[in-house]
């Protein structure tokens, strides 16, 4: 039995923001990640760091990183800023990327890709088949404490905005924010409560469930490959400086 690790679809939060998605159909997704350094944010914790690791273990890592880029850009040598925004994709933008696949499905194609600051900043934006376009935005702050990380789904008459907290973070809760234009032609907005649940603790009861019981998994390796062929395409959009139909 295998499970991804896609924590995010498990919050609470994102659920209430997924419901609320359905009554509507989206026209714009808009996402922005705003990544501060990691540091700024384990200083609220104990960390224990040990230095026995062999070389050879990091040597092993590079090598299948190196690999990895090989495989998915069909042997050819990429600019430096492109690879380092494929790893940023595939490493931290992608729970970003997930969670946009459960709300609108997989894209028909990367119609651009920009990156810059030499690869510490990528966006992107995506067609949809019902002509919906998503803008994503992942670019590192290093020097700004506020982690900034958002899913907003607009239509005609309502949008739904997710925010959740940095990763880091120890009892705070994502948040979900509703605007909407009542019968009455009246523009109202509302904060729906969230379920007081860890993602991380509600992922594992499900995995639990999926061994134990068999339930269906949520989050499984087949979905992910989808995920895996839209970072390489996003990519190839910025290498290719042209759109890109989406293809796995």
């Amino acid at each position: 039995v295998a499970q991804v690790g896609y924590m995010k679809v498990y919050d609470p939060a994102f659920e209430l923001a997924f419901e609320e998605t359905q009554s509507f159909d989206p026209a714009f997704i808009q996402i922005n990640h705003l990544h501060p350094s990691n540091d700024l944010h384990t200083k609220q914790f104990h960390i224990e760091r040990f230095d026995d690791i062999p070389a050879s273990v990091g040597e092993q890592s590079n090598a299948a990183r190196s690999a990895a880029l090989k495989e998915a850009f069909g042997g050819e040598n990429i600019a430096p800023e492109a690879a380092r925004a494929f790893f940023t994709l595939s490493g931290s933008m992608i729970h970003d990327i997930y969670g946009l696949r459960a709300v609108m499905g997989n894209p028909v194609r990367v119609v651009t890709t920009e990156i810059w600051q030499a690869g510490r900043a990528v966006s992107t934006v995506l067609e949809y088949a019902s002509g919906a376009r998503c803008i994503a935005t992942w670019i590192d702050l290093p020097n700004l404490w506020d982690f900034k990380e958002t899913l907003e789904i607009y239509g005609d008459d309502k949008r739904v905005i997710l925010s959740y907290p940095t990763g880091f973070s120890r009892g705070q809760l994502s948040e979900v924010t509703v605007q909407e234009i009542d019968a009455k032609g009246r523009t109202n907005a509302r904060q729906p409560a969230v379920e007081w649940e860890s993602p991380f603790v509600r992922e594992l009861r499900h995995f639990q469930d999926c061994i134990i019981n068999s339930a269906e998994c949520r989050t499984s390796v087949k979905e992910a490959l989808d995920d895996i062929a839209l970072v390489i395409n996003i990519t190839e959009a910025y290498v290719s400086k042209a759109p890109v139909e989406y293809t796995r």
